[in-house]
C-alpha cells in the first residue's frame, strides 16, 4: 500500500512535491478508506491540473524509481544513469533528482528514498517500522559512504558489490538479503494504469497495466 510518494528535480518538477494517500477527517464514505494503526489511507486519488502542466510527469517520476529499482543491479560500471533532471535553470542540471515513497508490506511500514545525479548514486536510505518506530537498515551519503544497525557484515560485504551508478538496494535484493526483499518486491509489484508516453516509454502500450 503506498502512503507517500515524493519527488523533486525531474522533468518539469523543479521543487519537491509530495502525493499523499493519508485521508482527511471526513469520515463519510469509509468503503473508500484504508485504516491501519489509527490512520486511514486513500484507496486512490486525483491528481487535477490544466493541459501541459505536469501530472503526466509525477507519474513519469514514479515510474523511474520503480524501473530504477528493478534494474540498476545491471547497471554496467561508470554507465550514466538516465534521469531526467529540471533544465530551465542554470543549477538544477548538476544537482541530484530525489525520490521517495512510503508504504506498508504485510502491516509494516517502510520509507525509501535515493537521490542521483547523471553520474553516481549520492543518496539513499531504507527505514522500516516492526514495533511502530523506526529502524535503520541501511543508509548511504556520498556514494559510498554506508551506515548499517543490523547484519553488519553481510552487508558489509554487500556494499562492496554495489558501484557508484547502482542502488544498493537494488544488488542487495539481487543477492537474497532477506531484509531488503520486502520493500524489492513491493516496487515489483507496482504497476501503471495509462494510454499515455509513461506507458509507451517502458512497452506498455496497448496493455491494461494494474496498480
Amino acid at each position: 500500500m503506498l502512503i507517500q510518494f515524493s519527488v523533486e528535480n525531474y522533468l518539469s518538477i523543479k521543487d519537491k512535491i509530495v502525493l499523499s494517500m493519508l485521508a482527511g477527517k471526513d469520515s463519510e464514505h469509509p468503503e473508500y478508506l484504508i485504516s491501519d494503526t489509527n490512520k486511514n489511507y486513500l484507496k486512490s486519488a486525483v491528481i487535477y491540473g490544466a493541459n501541459a502542466s505536469g501530472k503526466s510527469n509525477v507519474l513519469n517520476a514514479f515510474w523511474f524509481m520503480v524501473n530504477y529499482v528493478l534494474t540498476s543491479h545491471n547497471q554496467q560500471l561508470h554507465k550514466s544513469i538516465d534521469r531526467s533532471p529540471f533544465k530551465f535553470d542554470k543549477i538544477t542540471p548538476v544537482q541530484p533528482s530525489s525520490f521517495e515513497v512510503i508504504f506498508i508490506v504485510e502491516g509494516v511500514r517502510y520509507a525509501y528514498g535515493f537521490s542521483v545525479t547523471d553520474k553516481e548514486v549520492v543518496e539513499e536510505y531504507l527505514y522500516y517500522y516492526p514495533n511502530g518506530r523506526p529502524a535503520l537498515i541501511f543508509e548511504r551519503t556520498n556514494t559510498k559512504l554506508f551506515r548499517f544497525m543490523i547484519d553488519i557484515d553481510e552487508q558489509t560485504t554487500l556494499k562492496e558489490r554495489t558501484s557508484a551508478n547502482k542502488l544498493y538496494l537494488s544488488v542487495a535484493s539481487n543477492w537474497s538479503y532477506s531484509k531488503v526483499i520486502p520493500a524489492f518486491e513491493w516496487f515489483a509489484s507496482c504497476r501503471i494504469v495509462t494510454k499515455n508516453s509513461v506507458a509507451d516509454a517502458y512497452g506498455f502500450r496497448g496493455r491494461t497495466v494494474k496498480g
